[in-house]
């Protein structure tokens, strides 16, 4: 579980904003550092080119590669809303669409030769459609168990996020760390009322060792995560005939927990992760390489407010992940130029979800007498990634990276006997033009498809009545899982100067989602406006 560039610190953001510009003059910016006389257009078309992309990426891992995520520093703030109609497409867990909205801001900074500071902020907010079979936020981590309604209805959400981090240099030695904190509030104005808070800590340490005359580092990091949700549901109709069950997992649920008695619930978690990584430490025109290994796991526990804070349930998921990638050929930013390279990664899940056994209730306790591990859902996912970028002038940039992947899920129920199983083959393909206007104003326009080849493999689902409520709703979900998707989509960004030192920027993207199996599609847009200092 490595921690992100983009996590958030609003006040920092700010502060450091208002700090002047200090580029690095050695160190791991020491080479072909952007001049910062140079406008925020230009900085603004560098940070779009393969070779900085290649290089951005491989520090994002480890707090203490920051110092080589730019060569230069730059603040922006920014608003960007999303709109989204999603149908059948989604998870019934995940409801059908949302329209929401960001406030965002994020700032970085070389603050002398061997201090690199960073801070982002994000205030999120809007409403997502039709939430049904979870009265919890964050699935992908609660999930299976949470308790759910057939009902469901739009939920509104907040969420305030908040973050920094700092690294130094010392010699070939550099040491980062970086935190994050995620406020979210989730709640719905009608019957079933759903209330929801979750708290979300991570925070992280590295330290990278750059050997002697090598432009390589070897990093090390690792990351602590903390987790907290508390989810009620409240019913102000006194005839109230909803029904809540305990969910257990593909459609099978707590029968003694079910049916109003219990709608309360809280999960409380604790994560671990470790990482290993190469990456490169100086802007110059070599031929930069970058890998990567990582390992995590979280374990959460499920409690029943409404039962004397009962220990239902709780997940185990572990997670290794690795990256090795390469570039190639002139990579400075200059006519006739042409640079190339290739990304290999795989990623491992594993989930399991043990249900614990209780006995006779005395009063309100509940002993326990055993437990069963239920639940798992495995997931793999292997990409290579081929990108070229081409420079026919100094005021044009043509980029092109085709991909192919190929992937796996399995989720299984040992009691009943449920199992949903698929492979899938993804090949893909961009084209991105850059172009420079005027006074260093350029326009970026993108353009990609991809086609989801996919094979059922095993759907066992004995006891499922498929026409209940809740039977339809694991059927959706399993025709999603087994579905064949045809995917395109296009993105446009305008950036032009406002003064030297700060830059107007547009973005725009719309991407629709053809699924096979009476899925129907689903269509995503964003559109952003900001400025970039």
């Amino acid at each position: 579980m490595p921690a992100r560039p983009s996590t958030y610190l609003l006040t920092a953001a700010m502060l450091l904003s208002a700090a002047p510009l200090h580029g690095a003059t050695d160190g791991n910016v020491a080479d072909s550092v952007v001049s910062l006389s140079q406008s925020a257009t230009v900085k603004g078309w560098i940070q779009g080119g393969l070779t900085q992309i290649f290089r951005s990426d491989a520090a994002t891992g480890n707090p203490a590669a920051m110092p080589s995520f730019l060569p230069f520093s730059t603040t922006s703030l920014g608003a960007v809303g999303q709109l989204s109609a999603t149908g059948r497409t989604q998870p019934v867990e995940s409801g059908t669409g949302e329209m929401t909205g960001d406030i965002t801001a994020a700032s970085y900074r070389h603050l002398g030769n061997a201090t690199t500071v960073w801070g982002n902020a994000r205030f999120h907010a809007g409403k997502i459609k039709d939430v049904a079979w979870s009265n919890s936020a964050d699935y992908e981590l609660t999930g299976p168990y949470v308790i759910g309604d057939p009902t469901g209805g739009d939920l509104t959400c907040r969420s305030y996020d908040f973050g920094g981090g700092y690294a130094g240099e010392s010699g070939r030695w550099t040491w980062g760390v970086e935190a994050s904190y995620r406020a979210e509030i989730d709640y719905r104005g009608r019957d079933p009322r759903d209330k929801i808070i979750v708290s979300d800590l991570r925070a992280s340490l590295g330290g990278s060792f750059r050997p002697a005359t090598s432009r390589l580092a070897i990093g090390l990091s690792g990351e602590v995560r903390v987790y907290n949700q508390n989810a009620a549901v409240e019913f102000y109709n006194p005839v109230n005939d909803i029904p809540t069950y305990a969910m257990t997992g593909l459609g099978s649920y707590y029968p003694r927990f079910s049916g109003n008695s219990g709608r309360n619930t809280a999960y409380s978690g604790v994560g671990f992760g470790m990482a290993a990584d190469l990456f490169p430490v100086v802007q110059a025109p070599l031929k930069p390489i970058r890998a990567r290994l990582e390992a995590s796991t979280i374990r959460l526990r499920q409690y029943m407010r409404d039962f004397n804070n009962l220990e239902l349930t709780h997940t185990s998921t572990s997670s290794i992940s690795g990256e090795y990638g390469m570039l190639f050929g002139e990579l400075a930013d200059a006519a006739g130029n042409v640079a190339y390279g290739f990304t290999v990664s795989g990623q491992f899940s594993r989930k399991t979800g043990t249900e614990n056994l209780l006995g006779t209730s005395t009063g309100n306790t509940y002993p326990k007498i055993g437990e069963r591990e239920n639940y798992h859902r495995s997931v793999f996912n292997a990409r290579v990634t081929l990108p070229v970028e081409i420079h026919p002038s100094g005021n044009d940039r043509l980029g092109l990276s085709v991909a192919a992947a190929f992937g796996s899920i399995s989720e299984s129920i040992n009691e009943p006997l449920r199992k949903v199983s698929a492979t899938h083959t993804t090949p893909s393909l961009r084209g991105d033009w850059w172009h420079r206007i005027h006074n260093g104003a350029f326009l970026a326009i993108g353009m990609e498809v991809c086609r989801r080849f996919t094979t059922p493999g095993t759907v066992r689902l004995d006891g499922l009545d498929a026409d209940t409520p809740l039977g339809m709703a694991v059927e959706r979900n399993v025709a999603i899982i087994t579905s064949d998707v045809t995917s395109y989509g296009v993105s446009a960004r305008m950036e032009f100067p406002l003064v030297d030192s700060a830059s107007l920027y547009v973005k725009a993207h719309w991407n629709r989602d053809d699924f096979s199996r009476r899925c129907g599609s689903a269509d995503y847009a964003s559109v952003a406006v900001g400025i970039n200092l």
